[in-house]
């Protein structure tokens, strides 16, 4: 499966989990144990990646090396599946994994859009609305402001 197939196939049944809708506040509040869960997956995916180039011929390895590389590479994408499935629990969607990328299902004036927090940012201080891109998220103003109404 394509990575490209595989990440449409993720933001689907992502979707279709959906049970919450955050504000702001809610976001902020949830932001450290998401930021952790999210680096962790960064990170296996990183090692799994080395251990996959290894795999592919980047490297000479014995039968019994190839075996256990290719049982390191099912244990990892285990471990990081687990992390995607632990953030969806929480009502979350992990967009990327480089840079990382989170987007928090939200309701603006009645319409679902996404709170945004990528990597290196301390805040969830951004939204977009769910058919844009990222590069198109814009700042939150302050919730309660006569522009936003946030539901839950």
């Amino acid at each position: 499966m394509s990575e490209a197939v595989a990440h449409a196939w993720l933001q689907a049944a992502q979707r279709a989990r959906r049970e919450r809708f955050f504000t702001p506040l809610e976001a902020a509040e949830l932001l450290p144990e998401i930021q952790a869960l999210a680096l962790e997956a960064a990170v296996q995916s990183a090692v799994l990646d080395e251990a996959l180039a290894e795999l592919r011929g980047g490297t000479v390895l014995s039968p019994l090396e190839r075996r256990r590389r290719a049982s390191e590479v099912a244990a990892l994408r285990d471990q990081i599946r687990a992390i995607t499935d632990e953030m969806t629990e929480l009502g979350v969607e992990l967009e990327s994994l480089r840079p990382v990328l989170v987007s928090f299902p939200a309701l603006r004036d009645g319409r679902e859009v996404q709170l945004c927090w990528r990597e290196g940012e301390l805040a969830v201080a951004h939204w977009r609305n769910v058919h844009e891109s990222i590069r198109e998220r814009r700042p939150i103003q302050t919730p309660g402001s006569a522009r936003w109404v946030w539901l839950h």
